[in-house]
């Protein structure tokens, strides 16, 4: 009876460890621990005492995650337009336990971990999708290498942005030896041929052929795009961007000029459509006909 005893009480201590083990162990992934919702986490670097992300900030990361079987599927690193591999991450309310989005909220900046994340709830739950990908096995697990760079809000992020095109802005000034002072509100008018007649009232209609650019050098829209007609608008009356605006009731028919518009003239800090935030952009334009 005794010896019954014992084995009872071993018995029971087992599974009581085993309990533990489950939410702060991770017995199922060798140098994992595990949450009390099921996220599997190893830290390489951490950061004590620094800033982590809070839902509704901005986490600057590099990421890449892999299959079971090592095969990757996302890799910040080949991203063009990622500086460095380092892409802007939004945090959102979690999608479901032990979700993506907990393993950064853990992370502090500077910190380096990966995570082991259920396949099926990232692709069903956070992704959206009604079913797996063929290259997905199902109850399969994904694991996440990442490195916490920086945190912002999104405050923060809108005036690095702002400071960045300043900079942009006068980095194509200088490059084109555009010497022309801007208007009081910012706006740079290059004229490259004259026009003739009186410079155009608000309310009178103007026929114009432009071309817009980027900083750097690519066309987003032309008026050849359009059936290779001049754009028609009536000047003053909000029905173009504010540097238009500006510019052509300082402009004449026949006028040729190169227009550089700080965003705050253009598309602002929310952008549009192929228009990034915080933009400026560069206008050829010539204003055909005034009536």
């Amino acid at each position: 009876m005794k010896t019954m005893s014992m084995y009872r009480s071993l018995a029971y201590a087992a599974a009581a460890a085993a309990l533990i083990c489950g939410c702060k162990g991770g017995a199922d992934y060798p140098g994992y621990e595990r949450s009390a919702t099921g996220l599997y986490s190893k830290f390489y670097v951490t950061n004590e005492g620094a800033r982590k992300p809070k839902t509704g900030e901005y986490a600057a990361i590099s990421v890449k995650y892999v299959t079971e079987k090592d095969s990757e599927i996302f890799n910040s690193s080949t991203i063009k337009e990622a500086e460095g591999g380092i892409i802007t991450q939004p945090i959102f309310a979690s999608t479901f336990k032990g979700s993506f989005e907990e393993g950064l909220m853990s992370m502090a900046q500077g910190d380096s971990a990966s995570f082991k994340i259920s396949a099926d709830s990232v692709y069903m739950k956070t992704f959206g999708l009604k079913e797996l990908p063929p290259y997905i096995k199902k109850g399969s697990m994904l694991t996440f290498y990442v490195k916490m760079h920086g945190v912002k809000t999104q405050q923060e992020i809108l005036n690095d942005l702002s400071i960045k095109e300043g900079k942009q802005r006068n980095e194509f000034l200088k490059q084109n030896n555009i010497t022309a002072e801007p208007t009081e509100t910012g706006l740079y008018i290059i004229e490259k041929e004259a026009g003739n007649g009186e410079i155009i009232k608000a309310g009178q209609m103007a026929k114009i052929k432009y071309t817009g650019k980027f900083l750097n050098g690519n066309v987003f829209d032309a008026s050849d795009m359009h059936e290779g007609k001049p754009f028609e608008l009536t000047v003053g009356k909000g029905q173009v961007i504010p540097g238009w605006d500006e510019a052509l009731q300082k402009m004449k028919k026949g006028e040729k000029a190169m227009l550089v518009i700080p965003s705050s003239l253009g598309y602002g800090s929310q952008g549009f459509q192929t228009i990034p935030p915080y933009s400026s952009l560069v206008f050829d334009i010539e204003v055909v006909d005034v009536k």
